[in-house]
């Protein structure tokens, strides 16, 4: 590793310095290196930096015992970003809290390409699985940035959704970017880093804590042109995501729900302090900053309204008793009663249904549809 290196990982990782402080010293220091042979008066004259935390940097300047575990990183194919390089995403430069240096594997997000985070509950329902897999599916196919963090439930169908379209998504993890959490997602975890990039500011080997994901919801919001929320307890991570968006001014909009569901109450808070109301795939397009994306870009999203290559494919006794299907979970009895099918006819096209990944039987001989 060269010295310019082993400095930068240097002031990451010095006592007393936080991303505010870091940002104040580079500002005036203009580089890592020149905050690394500054002296004690020099380092106190920035504010925030007091004798104490001046005395502890200079004092950590004997990193040599940390180059193994900085080398060990670049061996596991893991890549760093500083925010005085020019590859460091330019939406993190408009916030003061932003990490200075960000773990990655995989291809950064572009900052000229339309992104929007979609996010929502870990026990998510077949309605919000559809809708995050339909949001996502569609804009990444339109060539937008899929962002979320890989939980469980409404994150994990979100970027499932944008690999569908063979398009572009970005997990910002709670973790090092070495480790998959939760584990059931290891491979949603490697497609994502073959087709688009895992993130976090948290070094790697770091295990997952509760106090991390919060703190990751803030590099959620800041890569987002627009923050869709699916579904949200009254007390949810998604929330926090959308909070933080509400307060660097962006787009946020929430997916309609029943007001007696459990899943809807943190929604319907969002919708209460001023979060739009998700009616139409088009508000999302008519958003301004994706507006001026897509205007730069000589984009023109359109929402396509015909039946999906599926449904086409399906026969009249087929599509008849698909048509019947929601994402209220719908008893075999109603179907046959709904459809006039025989019984037996109605087995078999709800088994070729299930095959074709159509729909899904919640519970016993319970289906519901799996997108919208």
């Amino acid at each position: 590793m060269d010295d310019e290196l082993c400095i930068k990982h240097w002031l990451a990782e010095a006592d007393g310095l936080g991303p505010v402080r870091i940002k104040r010293l580079l500002k005036r220091f203009g580089s890592a290196a020149n905050i690394y042979n500054a002296g004690i008066k020099e380092l106190t004259e920035v504010d925030g930096i007091g004798t104490l935390t001046a005395r502890s940097m200079i004092k950590s300047r004997d990193y040599k015992k940390k180059i193994s575990k900085w080398k060990s990183w670049y061996e596991k194919d893991i890549q760093t970003v500083f925010a005085d390089e020019d590859d460091y995403p330019d939406c993190f430069k408009r916030y003061d809290d932003m990490p200075y240096r960000i773990f990655y594997k995989g291809k950064l997000p572009d900052d000229k390409s339309p992104t929007i985070s979609v996010v929502g509950a870990r026990g998510c329902t077949s309605y919000g699985k559809a809708v995050a897999l339909k949001i996502s599916e569609t804009f990444a196919g339109e060539g937008w940035q899929i962002i979320s963090g890989m939980a469980a439930g409404n994150d994990s169908y979100a970027h499932k959704g944008a690999l569908q379209a063979g398009g572009y998504t970005c997990a910002v993890l709670g973790c090092g970017v070495d480790i998959c959490y939760p584990s059931v997602n290891f491979t949603l975890y490697e497609d994502i880093i073959n087709t688009g990039c895992v993130m976090s500011e948290f070094e790697p080997g770091q295990n997952p804590k509760k106090e991390n994901f919060p703190v990751r919801n803030r590099l959620i919001a800041a890569l987002s042109d627009a923050i869709i929320v699916v579904e949200a307890r009254k007390k949810s991570g998604s929330l926090i995501t959308a909070d933080i968006g509400l307060e660097q001014g962006k787009e946020v909009f929430v997916v309609p729900g029943r007001i007696t569901d459990p899943l809807s109450m943190g929604c319907i808070g969002l919708l209460k302090e001023g979060a739009n109301a998700l009616s139409d795939l088009n508000d999302l397009r008519e958003c301004p900053p994706v507006k001026r994306k897509l205007k730069s870009e000589n984009r023109e999203g359109k929402e396509k309204y015909k039946k999906t290559e599926k449904e086409n494919s399906l026969d009249t006794s087929s599509f008849l008793l698909y048509s019947c299907l929601d994402f209220t979970p719908k008893s075999l009895e109603y179907l046959i009663d709904k459809t006039s099918l025989p019984k037996e006819d109605a087995f078999l096209v709800l088994a070729r249904l299930k095959l074709e990944g159509m729909i899904e039987e919640v519970a016993h001989n319970m289906f519901v549809r799996t997108s919208v």
